[in-house]
């Protein structure tokens, strides 16, 4: 059965899924905004989650092929 999935269309579990990963990247958002003082365990992990973020979401670069 092919067709469009939409919000309508999707089945209970899939829906909150998808609608839990918003609310995650909410809470994120919000938790990496806040300051705490430097050296704190929530300020460091905060320093844990962007460097995380940012291996994951930075296209890494490759050395151009050995020509032979």
């Amino acid at each position: 059965m092919g067709g469009i999935v939409g919000p309508e269309n999707l089945e209970g579990s899939e829906r909150e899924k998808r609608d839990l990963g918003g609310v995650i990247d909410k809470d994120l958002r919000h938790y990496l905004n806040l300051r705490f003082q430097k050296g704190s365990v929530d300020h460091e992990l905060q320093q844990i989650i962007r460097d995380n973020l940012y291996l994951r979401t930075v296209p890494c670069e490759l050395p151009p092929p050995l020509l032979e």
